[in-house]
C-alpha cells in the first residue's frame, strides 16, 4: 500500500472544500425537493426560487465587497493646481458650480479623450494581430 500525498488527504484543506460543497449540493437538493413534494411548488418555481435567491445573495455579497474595499482603500482625493487661484479671481463675477461632495478624482475631457483614443488604438492593434495570425494559420492549412 502506498501512502497518500499531503494535498490528497481527507484531512486536507482542499479535501475539506470539495467535501464541503458536497454537503452544500445535497442541502440544496433537500430544500428542492420539499420545496416540489411538501408545499406542491412545481420545478419552474422552485428553479426561480433558486435563481432569484442566488442573484439577491451575490448582489448583497457585491455590495459588502464594494463597502469593505471602499474603507480599506478610499478613493484619492484630486490635488489642487497651483494656477487655480488666479483663475478663480478673474472669474468671481460668473456662476459657481455648486461644490460637490464628491472626493473621487474626475478626468478633464482631454484626459478622457486620450484615454479613449489609447483604448481605440489598443482594440485596433489587437485586432490586426488576431487577423494576421487567423490569415497566417489558413494559408498553413
Amino acid at each position: 500500500m502506498e501512502p497518500i500525498p499531503g494535498w490528497k488527504s481527507p484531512s486536507s484543506v482542499q479535501m475539506s472544500v470539495v467535501s464541503n460543497f458536497f454537503k452544500l449540493s445535497m442541502l440544496l437538493r433537500n430544500i428542492h425537493t420539499q420545496l416540489t413534494e411538501e408545499h406542491g411548488i412545481p420545478y419552474w418555481g422552485s428553479y426561480l426560487i433558486f435563481a432569484v435567491a442566488t442573484i439577491v445573495i451575490g448582489a448583497v455579497l457585491g455590495l459588502v465587497l464594494v463597502f469593505l474595499i471602499d474603507c480599506f482603500y478610499p478613493a484619492k482625493v484630486a490635488p489642487k493646481k497651483a494656477g487655480d487661484g488666479a483663475a478663480r479671481k478673474k472669474h468671481d463675477d460668473l456662476p459657481q458650480e455648486p461644490v460637490s461632495t464628491n472626493t473621487r478624482m474626475s478626468l478633464s475631457s482631454a484626459e478622457m479623450a486620450d484615454i479613449a483614443a489609447r483604448f481605440y488604438f489598443f482594440l485596433r492593434t489587437r485586432m490586426k494581430r488576431t487577423l494576421s495570425m487567423k490569415r497566417a494559420a489558413n494559408r498553413m492549412l
